[in-house]
């Protein structure tokens, strides 16, 4: 499939987060059994059509209560992704399930901003893995942010897993061949955006797909650590770590469009530069 850019010339910034989940007919719904299920948020409560987070709001003192609110299982009006988001679907095994997808409900936080950034990705985590486990009939999990789809299995599978492994959830990686080339590709993250951060991006000649993917992520975890820290001008470790190659913020190449760290890929650079 050719992709055609379209960018916009209103920047995505801070938004909400969402979990939407897909089945393939009517499905229940049951937020109790998903509140028994999350593991690492204290204490949360459950009600007809919200998930209230109150031991973590008050773990990081947020000012208000933190929680999920939840729509019912309904049939959906157009398909769940775009174009672009479509030719990104390499971490979900069976990319046709989402053909078969005809409702979904959407769990979307409530006064999230209010978290710190790391206490607030793992809380959208949490609850998606809990509803991963616990509610009928999922058959995908769509993280609304960055358009990041998983199958139940290989999420509950992650929340399983030691470590902070909801920090792959912060964001999606994505790799774009360019003009249908063998050698030029651009590579980004999609979904720091979100939480007041800029995204990566990678527009480079040469590098392999799996190394391209893995260095923008390793940069979008960086930032996901330690805030908006990479100033214009200087330069970060290239994929080799030897190299150290120049950052700078600028607007995204592929939509939608938003701020991004373009490092610029030393001598495999592509693309014009001022």
């Amino acid at each position: 499939m050719t992709l055609r850019q379209e960018l916009s010339d209103t920047p995505a910034d801070d938004t909400l987060l969402g979990v939407q989940l897909l089945f393939e007919g009517p499905a229940p719904l049951d937020l109790a059994a998903v509140a028994a299920d999350v593991r690492q948020l204290g204490d949360v409560s459950a009600a007809t059509t919200m998930l209230a987070l109150p031991g973590l709001s008050r773990t990081h003192g947020a000012p208000v209560p933190v929680a999920y609110l939840a729509s019912d299982v309904a049939p959906m009006d157009r398909p769940p992704l775009d174009d672009v988001a479509a030719s990104q679907l390499w971490r979900l095994p069976d990319p046709a399930v989402l053909d078969r997808c005809t409702h979904s409900s959407l769990l979307v936080e409530f006064m999230g901003r209010a978290l710190p950034v790391r206490a607030r990705v793992m809380a959208m985590a949490e609850v998606a893995a809990a509803a991963a486990r616990t509610v009928l009939g999922v058959v995908a999990v769509r993280f609304t942010h960055s358009d990041l789809v998983l199958a139940p299995y290989d999420l509950v599978t992650m929340a399983d897993a030691s470590g902070d492994w909801w920090e792959a959830l912060a964001f999606h990686v994505r790799y774009f061949r360019v003009n249908d080339s063998d050698t030029e590709a651009l590579f980004d993250t999609y979904g720091l955006y979100a939480l007041g951060l800029p995204d990566v991006q990678l527009h480079a000649t040469g590098v392999d797909p799996g190394d391209g993917t893995g260095y923008v992520g390793d940069v979008g975890l960086y930032l996901l650590a330690h805030g908006d820290v990479i100033e214009d001008g200087s330069t970060v470790a290239g994929i080799d770590r030897e190299q150290r190659w120049p950052a700078q913020h600028e607007m995204s190449l592929v939509q939608p469009s938003r701020v991004v760290v373009d490092v610029r890929a030393g001598d495999q650079a592509a693309g014009r530069r001022d």
